[in-house]
This record gives structure tokens, sequence and C-alpha cells, in this order.
């Protein structure tokens, strides 16, 4: 019986393909590893809310979990107060104390951070402290809705604030489960509130 033999070059040409092969196909570590897929992840994001003049829910929870690989922190009954003012401070927003909000996921990352609440309005206006105030700070703007804001308070930093309906949160993440009653009845009569920073530096 012949033996075939591999030289050195063999493994090392088949180890290379290998990890080639998984970063094609793990794009969430080929987004860690190269800013120019993390840059394009991102203008197509935008490329979407421009042509679409709206923030599509399902599109931008792809664009947040395929941007910079993170981690989320759930509590269906709610976010502590700690949690919730440290993913705040983050993303350099601050609520209407004296309105109704419910923190229930953050999105942690290197380059985005996101927090999002169940609410009783869907006007920006109410909830988010002087928001009209927002626009004067505002390099780049993209979008500006009552219920929408997207726009560059910096050249490096984005800013994605949206009220939207409670269905399009619950078929776009599935944190809370539709089936299940008694998450229907904390989200029910509410609307999906999501505020994030992107670094794109």
């Amino acid at each position: 019986m012949n033996k075939v033999k591999y030289s050195s070059g063999f493994f090392i040409i088949l180890f290379l393909a290998i990890v080639g092969s998984f970063l094609i196909f793990q794009p969430k570590l080929s987004t860690w590893l190269f800013s120019f897929k993390r840059q394009s992840i991102f203008n197509n994001f935008m490329a979407d809310v421009q042509k679409n003049k709206a923030i599509n829910a399902r599109t931008f929870w792809e664009f947040r979990e395929f941007f910079n690989p993170g981690y989320f922190t759930f509590e269906r009954d709610g976010l502590s107060k700690k949690q919730t003012a440290e993913a705040l401070k983050k993303v350099r927003i601050s609520l209407n104390s004296n309105v109704y909000y419910h923190p229930f996921l953050i999105y942690n990352s290197d380059k985005l951070n996101s927090i999002e609440f169940l609410v009783q309005t869907n006007e920006l206006n109410k909830i988010i402290n002087n928001v009209n105030d927002l626009t004067l700070n505002v390099k780049k703007e993209i979008l500006n809705t009552p219920s929408s804001h997207l726009y560059y308070d910096s050249d490096k930093t984005v800013k994605i604030l949206f009220i939207k309906p409670v269905d399009e949160m619950v078929l776009a993440n599935g944190f809370y489960n539709y089936r299940n009653d008694e998450d229907v009845k904390i989200y029910k009569d509410k609307s999906w509130l999501s505020i994030t920073s992107v670094n794109l530096k």
C-alpha cells in the first residue's frame, strides 16, 4: 500500500483555508477584525434609511447585531435603575423622569451601545429630554420625524432614536413572546423605544 506524504506547506495552506472560510462565513467576527466590513454594514443600513425615509425594525436589528459583536442584557420585568443609568450615560441621552418607561434590554459592544424601553407614547419629544435641543448640536441630520431621529452628533458618532409599535418589536427581536400571556401583559398598549449610539472610529 502506498503511503501519501504531506509536506508542512500543505498543512499551512489547509490551516489558512480553514481560517479564511471561518472569517468569510462568520460575519460577526469579520466585522470585529476588519473595519471596512463594519463600514460597509453601516453604509447599507444608512442607505436603507435614506431610501425609505424610515427606520425598518428588522433592518436595524440586523445592523446592530452584525455591525460589532457584543452582548445583550435582557430583564423581562425591567432593568435596575443602575443598569439604566449606566446605559443612558453611554448613549448620552437623558429621559423625562415624569414619563413612564420600562427599560428591558441593553446591547453593549466596543463600537455600539443601545438601550430599549416600553413606553406609553409614540413621540420622542414626550420622553427624550430636550429632544428639540438635540437638533442644535447635530452635525448632519439623516432622518427627523416625531417618532424617529437619526443624526451625526460628531464626525464619528451617530445617534439612532426611534419609537415603533410594539408589534414590530415582537417580530424583530423575540425577547417578549406574543404567545405568553404574562409577556403580553407587560407590553400591551405600549410602544417600543430604542436609543443607540454608534462609534465609527
